[in-house]
């Protein structure tokens, strides 16, 4: 709640004692070094809290803010005076480096001062060091190979102090939580009528809230089946799940979340569990009560999934009882039949096999054989199909109109949305298509748009008639008397992809851009923490492009500064616990652009082909306003932070436009090519990744925050007022119809 609502729920205390207010300073003066101030109503509940009491709360919120923001780690870079201290010259320094690496030798002198008393051995690399030639208060690593080494090791000295960092921007408010009960019920309701799947950070509170609030609250209707079955997964009242059970996907998704995995049915649980039995007979039951072909069809949609399921099931044992869940089996693992077996509408057997001929299979062939009539008639069949093929339709000259306006209250809004934004951009032929498939990470493959445009009048009756809808499902809520929209809501996507995107101090959904902060100076950081058993070197790279996305140079540790406009704080390559690694660059903005960089992709790589979700810890993200004073990571300064997560070993957060001063919220991973991964071997990768995403997002085909705004405003205001670019501001009388929205 702290996280989600601000506010802090706790038993109010016995009383203040003698050192209650001791405490309480401690505590409001270090939540405000976080970047957090108390209201009036906090402070005097707290107030009044014995100490002991009052330390303990104390230390859980202040560990729990330190984590929202990443202070809840040392960050120790490499050069503990960054970004005073970077060399100017990183090609030097390897050199220096390596010669050291190859030609030092015990009991022998220095080979750059000829010292003798002040070489030191390492641990645990063995490299000879001497604190003459490397400066031991900036080192915090091996200067040779950049390991962490013992920090009771003689070479380690301390770093000399920084000056403070005065910070005058506005502190993030926490209050006092009244009512848990209720406050969680809302936020639990709240998540069920999400019509988009849900973030892993939300899944887990989800998950959090279903055990304290239970099942009863769980309306009969869910938008999200991702988000059913996690509910009904993690508790299993037969009763009360069978009514949201309508196809054989949403048993299998409830099931997997039964069994420990993930409802997306991305993957399985590794090892797959054995499935007690009352639970196997649940499953049998709910797939034998469905329609005979849908569950063939059903089934064979997640095969892969359903073969190891059928392992544990034994679907064949019961086959007399569920004759209709034996033959979705047989079908998907080519079982022989007799010849007599009823196969339904949608199967034949054919040689003791059963054969399936999918409604999917159907359609293809028809818009193959762009038969039109045959094609629309199988849409209509399903309406969120009919709005999935709109624009291979549209392309054949379908009437397609009427079966829309037919179909689309029986479509999910998200769809919708969805299908008018990538319609109504299809006047001319995208910069790029981009595609983001289901998977572990959230990847992005672009292609050429080589689909002919669609004619200005067939858009536009497209878009009315979802329009239209959508203004309809809008009026049923509460009316509003005056709304007020920014036109900056063009620039927030609808979130999309939700399922694997990255734990955020701040949630921006993927394909957003946002201003960058009102100041010249950006400080990139990164931080991990190695498993015991493997060593692990990230790598915090920044690559600098120009108008044109050609390639003006890059900040990583083959090159630690880029002329004035950024600089690298060195390259740690391991990162036991507890100190872990953290890296940093820094960005002058007004540098960067009389360079000629227009375009900078920021990137993390793990160079020795780690994956992310192997660290114990590994996350990134920026801070604002910083110059050489102050502590290197200060959390009063973080602007995002977030997390690096899933089987991924190239992680792409931000693509920033110098000329716009906006950032684009990229959060997509890169698969990997190459056996060490570093700025050298995906220079033009990136190039091109930057360079697809922008033009993507830039073209409107996906929708927006706007999109949404203005159809709920139309539909539920008397008046609305836009604030526009510029600043300037216009007032309408609402009408709800497509025309009305077009004029704002």
């Amino acid at each position: 709640m702290v996280r989600r609502e601000r506010l802090v729920f706790f038993e109010p205390g016995g009383g203040p004692d003698a050192r209650t207010d001791e405490v309480l300073a401690r505590v409001e003066a270090r939540a405000a070094e976080l970047g957090y101030v108390f209201s009036v109503g906090l402070f005097a509940a707290l107030n009044v809290t014995p100490s002991a009491e009052l330390a303990g709360l104390g230390d859980d919120l202040l560990e729990h803010l330190a984590k929202e923001r990443g202070a809840h780690v040392a960050h120790v870079p490499l050069f503990r005076n960054f970004p005073d201290s970077t060399p100017e010259d990183t090609y030097e320094l390897y050199l220096e480096r390596t010669l050291t690496h190859v030609f030092a030798s015990p009991e022998q002198p220095c080979l750059n001062c000829t010292n003798v008393d002040h070489v030191y051995v390492l641990d645990p690399c063995g490299h000879l060091v001497c604190t003459t030639c490397w400066d031991a208060r900036d080192y915090s690593a091996c200067p040779i190979c950049h390991r962490r080494i013992d920090l009771d090791s003689p070479f380690a000295q301390p770093a000399p102090a920084r000056e403070p960092l005065w910070d005058a921007r506005a502190l993030t408010l926490l209050d006092v939580g009244r009512d848990l009960d209720d406050t969680a019920t809302r936020v639990y309701t709240a998540l069920l009528a999400r019509t988009t799947p849900l973030s892993p950070q939300d899944r887990e509170d989800l998950v959090a809230l279903v055990r304290r609030c239970g099942v009863e609250l769980v309306p009969a209707h869910i938008p999200v089946r991702e988000t059913m079955a996690l509910i009904f997964g993690t508790w299993l009242e037969f009763d009360l799940v069978r009514p949201h059970l309508k196809t054989a996907t949403d048993v299998l998704r409830v099931l997997i979340v039964a069994l420990g995995g993930e409802a997306d049915l991305v993957k399985l649980p590794k090892p797959l569990p054995n499935i007690p039995r009352p639970i196997r007979r649940f499953v049998l039951q709910s797939l034998e009560g469905l329609p005979q072909d849908q569950l063939a069809e059903d089934v064979r949609r997640h095969a892969q999934h359903w073969k190891r399921i059928g392992e544990k099931l034994h679907p064949y044992e019961f086959q007399a009882r569920y004759p209709n869940t034996a033959l979705a089996f047989a079908a998907i693992r080519r079982t022989r039949v007799d010849d007599d077996f009823t196969a339904g509408a949608a199967a034949t057997v054919t040689r003791e096999r059963v054969r399936l001929r999918t409604f999917a299979t159907q359609l293809e062939e028809a818009l193959a054989a762009q038969d039109v009539e045959l094609a629309l008639e199988l849409a209509q069949r399903r309406p969120g199909e009919l709005v999935r093929r709109l624009d291979h339709l549209l392309r054949l000259g379908a009437p397609v109109v009427p079966a829309l306006q037919q179909a689309a209250p029986d479509v999910a809004t998200p769809v919708l949305l969805t299908a008018m934004a990538s319609i109504r951009a299809r006047t001319r032929p995208l910069a790029k298509r981009v595609f983001f498939p289901r998977g572990e990470v959230t990847n992005a493959y672009a292609t050429d748009d080589k689909r002919p445009p669609i004619p200005q009048a067939d858009i536009d009756a497209v878009v009315d008639a979802i329009q239209h809808e959508l203004i309809a499902r809008a009026a049923r809520e509460e009316p509003l008397d005056t709304v007020e929209l920014d036109e900056g809501l063009k620039d927030l996507t609808v979130p999309f992809r939700q399922r694997h995107a990255a734990r955020q101090l701040h949630t921006v959904p993927r394909g957003s851009r946002i201003p960058l902060p009102d100041a010249d100076t950006l400080r990139l950081f990164l931080h991990w923490t190695q498993p015991d058993d493997q060593r692990v070197d990230l790598d915090l790279s920044v690559l600098l492009y120009d108008a044109g996305w050609r390639m003006r140079g890059q900040c990583d540790y083959t090159a630690l500064r880029f002329e004035d406009g950024a600089t690298h704080s060195g390259d740690l390559t391991s990162a036991p616990a507890p100190l872990g690694a953290s890296e940093f660059v820094d960005l002058n903005l007004p540098a960067l652009k009389a360079a000629g960089v227009r375009h900078l992709v920021m990137v993390v790589f793990s160079y020795n082909d780690v994956p992310f979700d192997a660290m114990t810890d590994a996350f990134a993200g920026f801070m604002s306003n910083r110059t050489e004073q102050g502590e290197i990571f200060d959390p009063r300064t973080v602007e995002q932070r977030f997390d690096l997560q899933g089987n991924a070993k190239i992680g792409v957060p931000a693509i920033l436009d110098l000329d716009q001063h906006q950032l684009l919220w990229a959060d997509v991973n890169l698969p990997p090519t190459l056996r060490f991964h570093s700025a050298a071997g995906y220079r033009a990768t990136l190039a091109h990744v930057g360079h697809d995403l922008q033009a993507y997002f830039g073209a409107g085909a996906r929708p927006s925050q706007w999109d949404v705004a203005v159809i709920d405003a139309a539909a539920r205001a008397r008046r609305v007022v836009v604030r526009r670019r510029d600043g300037s501001v216009d007032s309408y009388t609402a009408e709800p119809t497509p025309a009305f929205i077009a004029r704002l």
